[in-house]
């Protein structure tokens, strides 16, 4: 393999699982936020108990929707190298076929120079 940064396809696409199944994880727990605490008996506390759990699910939802733009990002990443390794793998075997084609109408041009000197009574 050549020299240079190489992707690590299959590890990429690891992560992009992982941070999936995390933003699942915190969907689970914005889930059991959701519900009440029921009535926590006289006074204030329900209701700082409700301001607490409001704050938490704001928070988590802001994390959740950043591990959800990170997946996204690193899945768009891993579709960017898979294009470009298919993109660089077609023009170098189309690079490697010129060369091909060069090399051999090359002989077939040193062949047709000996061959018409000859029949003209030279040598080449």
């Amino acid at each position: 393999m050549g020299e240079g940064y190489v992707a690590d396809e299959a590890g990429i696409a690891a992560r992009v699982g992982e941070l999936n199944a995390c933003a699942a994880e915190v969907d689970s727990v914005l889930g059991v936020l959701g519900g009440t605490a029921g009535d926590l008996g006289p006074g204030e506390l329900s209701a700082a108990v409700a301001e607490v759990m409001d704050q938490w699910r704001g928070n988590l939802g802001e994390m959740r929707d950043k591990i959800d733009k990170a997946a996204e990002n690193t899945r768009s990443a891993l579709s960017n190298y898979q294009l470009l390794e298919d993109v660089n793998e077609t023009r170098m075997r189309a690079f490697a076929n010129d060369k091909v084609v060069e090399e051999q109408l090359n002989l077939v041009r040193g062949a047709a120079v000996a061959s018409l000197a000859q029949q003209q009574g030279g040598t080449p």
